[in-house]
């Protein structure tokens, strides 16, 4: 699994799709790092830790949680841990990669 945010440079494929869940070290070729002016990327590990966080607080209850406060807790604290400019939180594939790597 990827340490650093990567984004989709195209829509992604099915059959990548399915192989980036099955083998979560596996990226495609044309999944690429988000790198800032600097020169620096973004580090996932806070939002590893959030991620569990969320899965053990709404997804692993079998849906008897109201997903709209779920979304609502996760959703500022995502942006904070990301710390994204406009610009990069506007990007489709950065939100396509992220939702198949926290696919669960």
């Amino acid at each position: 699994m990827s340490d650093i945010l990567l984004r989709l440079t195209r829509s992604l494929e099915e059959a990548d799709r399915a192989r980036m869940i099955r083998e979560p070290g596996w990226q495609p070729d044309y999944a690429v790092p988000i790198v800032r002016f600097d020169g620096i990327t973004i580090d996932l590990a806070a939002v590893d830790h959030l991620m569990t966080e969320f899965r053990t607080r709404w997804a692993d209850d079998g849906g008897e949680s109201d997903p709209e406060s779920g979304d609502g807790w996760l959703a500022p604290r995502l942006h904070w841990a990301l710390r994204l400019s406009r610009a990069e939180a506007a990007d489709r594939g950065l939100w396509q990669w992220i939702a198949v790597r926290y696919s669960w």
